[in-house]
């Protein structure tokens, strides 16, 4: 990323006004700090996507000890050190757009970033990933003596629901407002619709994932609840938090369509 150069041609409009609203050399250079930094973000976040179907729960007992095999990384560490990079690259971005530089009119054009944090879609889709890597975990260790990681798993649930709430809230309204013969457009709600899409999808991809891991699991203990014949033995809250997550989820996307 370092090596990244610029290529935009921002001298083919000319500007009339006086030098000091031209475009400076300040601006140059943030404009392309801030175009990298969002490319970073949104390159990690395709990493991060790509690297789930990788994770497939297997049947096979994993060895929470072994982080390799073969001298080669395991997937999730993989997926934990593409989220801690997501993590710093998301911190560069709001510093940067903490000093707030307003580029002349005839460019350079701000990035999408700041709509993208503004949105809610960022912080919702890192605690979506660092929900892959609780699930992972519950996956490693098993059900026993694993209270810590269901009440982690339980509480992050309930926080991503309230997250896609709010951006849920924040892509209503009209796109043209007509008012005494004049429109006005809102194009911030389409971009945060857009945003909110994105972010259902790898809640979808989430899902699937975490199903994949629950499902045997919970069939295997209400079996041995059959045979023992003891129906007031409880289920270990991990499945009533994702029941409750599912349920909230069908909710949010009828009220949307």
């Amino acid at each position: 990323w370092k090596d990244l150069r610029d290529n935009r041609d921002l001298t083919v409009l000319f500007n009339w006004d006086p030098k000091d609203k031209n475009i400076s050399e300040e601006h140059r250079k943030y404009s392309l700090e801030e175009e990298t930094t969002w490319l970073r973000i949104r390159s990690l976040t395709l990493r991060l996507i790509s690297g789930l179907p990788g994770l497939s729960h297997s049947s096979q007992p994993k060895n929470s000890e072994k982080s390799t095999e073969n001298g080669v990384s395991s997937k999730i560490d993989t997926v934990r050190t593409l989220l801690r990079q997501l993590d710093d690259a998301v911190r560069s971005g709001k510093w940067l757009l903490q000093k707030n530089i307003q580029y002349p009119v005839l460019g350079p054009t701000p990035s999408r970033m700041a709509s993208f944090f503004d949105s809610g879609s960022c912080q919702s889709q890192i605690s979506l990933f660092y929900l892959v890597s609780e699930i992972y975990e519950l996956d490693t260790n098993g059900l026993e003596d694993s209270t810590a990681i269901q009440e982690r798993i339980g509480n992050s649930l309930k926080s991503l629901l309230e997250q896609l709430t709010d951006q849920v809230n924040k892509c209503k309204g009209d796109l043209l407002e007509i008012r005494e013969g004049s429109f006005k457009t809102h194009p911030n709600i389409l971009e945060n619709l857009v945003f909110f899409v994105e972010t259902i999808s790898i809640v979808l991809w989430v899902c699937s994932y975490s199903d994949a891991v629950l499902r045997p699991w919970k069939s295997s203990l209400q079996k041995k609840k059959k045979k023992k014949k003891e129906s007031s033995v409880a289920m270990p809250p991990v499945f009533t938090s994702f029941q409750d997550y599912v349920s909230g989820l069908q909710r949010l996307a009828s009220n949307v369509i």
